[in-house]
Formats: structure tokens, sequence, C-alpha cells
């Protein structure tokens, strides 16, 4: 793995296509290069849930595969 890890660089509540309440944030990767992810209610939910993390300013700054701890082997 990397030692420069992909960050979320913000988190924000955003309309659906469904008129449900999702989440985007925007992942900025070690090379610069940005994107962003889309999480519906119930996977943010979720994902919040693992990361331990009430609000979506706590998301900022962290490492993108908090919210996967699946992915850190967690």
């Amino acid at each position: 793995m990397s030692e420069r890890v992909a960050t979320i660089e913000a988190a924000e509540v955003s309309a659906g296509h469904d008129g449900r309440a999702e989440i985007v944030l925007v992942v900025r990767y070690a090379n610069g290069a940005s994107a962003r992810v889309r999480l519906d209610e119930e996977a943010a939910a979720l994902a919040l849930d693992a990361a331990g993390v009430a609000k979506l300013d706590d998301l900022v700054g962290r490492p993108w595969d908090i919210l996967a701890p699946s992915a850190r082997g967690g």
C-alpha cells in the first residue's frame, strides 16, 4: 500500500436522483487528482457508524478508507 493515502477533502449532504439524501465526498489522491464519491442514505449511515463519526465535518482530512473498515482489514 502507498504511504500516501487518499484523503477526504470535503463532505456534504446532497439530494440524490430519487430525492433522498446522499453524502457527497471529495477524495483527494496522492497525485493531486480528486474524485467525487456519492453514498446513499443507508450506505452513509453504515459507513459513518463503522468509522465512529457523528458529523460529516469529522471526516475531512481523514483517509478515505475510514469509511470501509474491511478495506483496512478491520
